[in-house]
């Protein structure tokens, strides 16, 4: 083999390293603590669609090659928790309005992740990899009419010092921006004008 065969052999597998070092092929582990919240005096309808609770974000891209995140187990796990700690009552609903033909909820809820955004080391020149996570939250009355939607969003980032792959990287930012996103959501949700008038009128 020549040496220009050489060099072009080189350059491929390089290449292809470089390839698979940036692939992503990861499924969120969360690690959420259980949030203290004063209980909301409301009965709560909460509704997953497919699309949610099974969230994937996809890209195959040059600097992104067969990227998948998967965090919709991810996603109900923090609504779980955090709605189940805020009101006094909540249950799982099949559709809006609840197809079971469930009554006497309060407010029924339907939340949508609008977008998720990523960056590494690599990318942005800096030792964190970042995460961005931006709710849709829809809010419907208990006859499935629309009320209202509020968006809120979560920022994470982990240092690479202490992590051995972009794997690991990631899931902990994600898994911050999931706590962000969750703190945000106790402190401001109560305060909504569509919450504030039901928990006084009850």
């Amino acid at each position: 083999m020549t040496r220009k065969h050489l060099v072009l052999v080189a350059g491929v597998l390089a290449g292809l390293v470089a390839c698979e070092a940036n692939k992503v092929s990861l499924k969120v582990v969360t690690d959420i603590p259980a949030p203290v919240a004063a209980r909301l005096p409301l009965k709560v309808g909460v509704y997953y669609d497919d699309k949610f609770a099974n969230h994937v974000y996809e890209e195959n891209s040059e600097d992104r090659p067969n990227w998948r995140i998967e965090s919709g187990a991810s996603q109900t796990a923090l609504f779980d928790q955090i709605l189940s700690s805020m009101f006094a009552e909540i249950q799982r609903i099949d559709g809006v309005p609840p197809k079971s033909g469930s009554s006497g909820f309060d407010l029924l809820l339907a939340p949508q992740v609008e977008e998720m955004q990523f960056s590494t080391p690599t990318e942005i020149k800096t030792e964190f990899y970042e995460a961005w996570v931006r709710y849709a939250l829809a809010m419907y009355e208990p006859d499935g009419s629309p009320l209202a939607t509020w968006r809120f969003e979560g920022y994470g980032k982990s240092s690479t010092e202490f992590l051995k792959n972009m794997d690991t990287g990631m899931n902990e930012a994600i898994n911050v921006a999931l706590r962000d996103a969750g703190a945000k959501f106790i402190v401001k949700f109560p305060d909504l004008p569509e919450i504030k008038s039901r928990v006084e009128g009850r």
